[in-house]
């Protein structure tokens, strides 16, 4: 998932990137911020790469990378709410340092959805990886009283779930995606793959590795247990 707050302006230069690790383990995003070059500690925007939270068995077939079906579970909702509700301190609180110049002062007003852009995959492990934008997001963009309208008879109207905050996100079709999955479809991309495991320096190293995977056999629940799965044993 990739997030995106910007307010560029012509005196902008980009430093180094900075880590930012969020309370949950799993979720640890990284990040690079735009600094304004005539004023000292001023970020203009930020780039966020971050993963899902705890989901449920995951497994890709080892040759086409072939994704199994997998979904978040309530640990890894509660991963990407912490990590939103991190990200949300950090950069919407205006007591914070990195507070970005533009964004409301009150981290509780409503974000227009012109200054952030969320993308997030939709192949493979996509369920997951949507799920765990939204509660990103839920952390992030909490609700708020503030998101209401008024009507012309008079009324006003907030949005459900206390003032519930509906950020749009930018799903990639399954296969669609070069930019965060560019192995899909890639004929060179399986190629190598298939190159790599015939090799002798592979299957020299698959036989070492024989008295290990031997070991583990009995944790995997009849996952298949070899190097060439190592990915599947990982995960």
């Amino acid at each position: 998932m990739v997030l995106t707050f910007l307010q560029p302006t012509s005196s902008s230069v980009l430093v180094p990137p900075f880590g930012l690790y969020s309370p949950a383990k799993l979720t640890r995003p990284i990040s690079q911020a735009l600094y304004d070059s005539t004023m000292a500690s001023k970020v203009l925007g930020i780039l966020i790469l971050a993963t899902n939270g705890d989901r449920t068995e995951f497994l890709q077939d080892p040759y086409t990378y072939a994704p199994s079906f997998t979904e978040s579970t309530p640990l890894g909702a509660v991963e990407s709410f912490q990590l939103g509700s991190y990200l949300k301190s950090t950069y919407l609180d205006s007591s914070s340092p990195l507070h970005i110049r533009g964004m409301p002062l009150d981290p509780a007003h409503p974000i227009p959805p012109s200054k952030i852009n969320v993308h997030a995959k939709s192949g493979g492990g996509g369920a997951a990886i949507f799920d765990s934008s939204i509660a990103l997001l839920q952390g992030l963009f909490p609700p708020t009283s503030l998101n209401k309208m008024d009507l012309a008879n008079g009324s006003t109207i907030v949005s459900p779930l206390g003032g519930y905050q509906y950020v749009p996100v930018e799903m990639n079709t399954e296969g669609g995606d070069r930019v965060l999955e560019p192995w899909t479809d890639c004929k060179a991309f399986k190629k190598h793959v298939a190159e790599v495991y015939t090799s002798e320096e592979f299957k020299q190293t698959a036989k070492n590795a024989e008295h290990f995977f031997e070991a583990v056999r009995d944790y995997m629940f009849g996952r298949p247990t070899s190097l060439v799965d190592m990915w599947n044993v990982c995960g």
